[in-house]
């Protein structure tokens, strides 16, 4: 069985509006240049928006974050938060649970 989230390849060119990120320091208290290290390592893209946007989960220093991004050739960030608990939990059974093979 295909896993319903799946894991996204590693992203060499990450990119952010400075407005985008400011504001979302201002929000949410997360740097988009402090996160970008999470696209490096197994992550998941969820939920695709009808803007083309998606939210991907991604981990850093042990806290699973959503990311609303986009993707035309190139990773944009456009907002960041703290994962909330559902999707901590599909996170971690995506990429560590018995489906996924580890």
């Amino acid at each position: 069985m295909r896993d319903p989230f799946p894991a996204e390849p590693v992203h060499a060119q990450i990119l952010w509006n400075e407005e985008d990120n400011q504001a979302n320091i201002a929000r949410a208290g997360i740097d988009f240049g402090d996160i970008a290290s999470g696209f490096s390592t197994a992550h998941i893209r969820t939920h695709p928006r009808e803007d083309g946007k998606f939210v991907a989960l991604i981990k850093v220093n042990h806290f699973v974050l959503e990311v609303i991004a986009s993707f035309d050739g190139q990773l944009t960030l456009h907002e960041a938060r703290l994962a909330k608990k559902n999707a901590q939990n599909i996170y971690n059974q995506t990429l560590f649970g018995p489906a996924s093979g580890q």
